[in-house]
């Protein structure tokens, strides 16, 4: 029957072995930053501690359970990369494409001719609404004559 974490707390032979684990693990980082040290390496220059297939190994601080070992070869550095541009092709890159002389575009004479003849047309079409709002007035006051004439001659007859 397995013990409890509790009850292996209390076994002598668990805190040995526990206290062995602990011991171990304090000794192999304290001779990695010896190495870097004794190398004259930078923090920068230590290399994280990697599994032969490029997995970072990360180890537990068995003094504070949930946190990773206090150590500078436990910290994962990633590297930045800087592009360097030449300064002489940005500014003719920028001078064949920038227009900062003005915030409206600028539109071609085609469209500008476009523009116009659209103008003309909407003009005409607006005229052409005019006349036949004219003849459609004209043609009630006709037929309104038309009535009132009819209405007269109704009128008259009944007398």
């Amino acid at each position: 029957m397995p013990y409890s974490i509790e009850d292996l707390k209390k076994k002598e032979f668990y805190q040995k072995i526990f206290e062995a684990d602990k011991n171990e693990l304090q000794d192999f980082f304290k001779d990695e930053e010896l190495r870097a040290e004794i190398s004259g390496s930078t923090l920068n220059a230590i290399r994280t501690l990697r599994d032969e297939n490029g997995f970072i190994l990360s180890y537990e601080d068995p003094n504070n359970i949930g946190k990773t070992y206090p150590s500078n070869i436990m910290k994962v550095r990633v590297p930045i990369n800087l592009y360097t541009t030449d300064e002489f092709e940005v500014d003719q890159k920028l001078e064949k494409d920038k227009k900062f002389s003005n915030f409206r575009p600028n539109l071609a004479t085609s469209q500008d001719e476009d523009i116009e003849a659209l103008r003309v047309e909407l003009r005409s079409q607006i005229a052409a609404a005019d006349d036949r709002e004219r003849l459609a007035a004209d043609k009630e006051r006709e037929l309104q004559t038309t009535i009132e004439t009819l209405e007269q001659t109704i009128e008259d007859m009944e007398d």
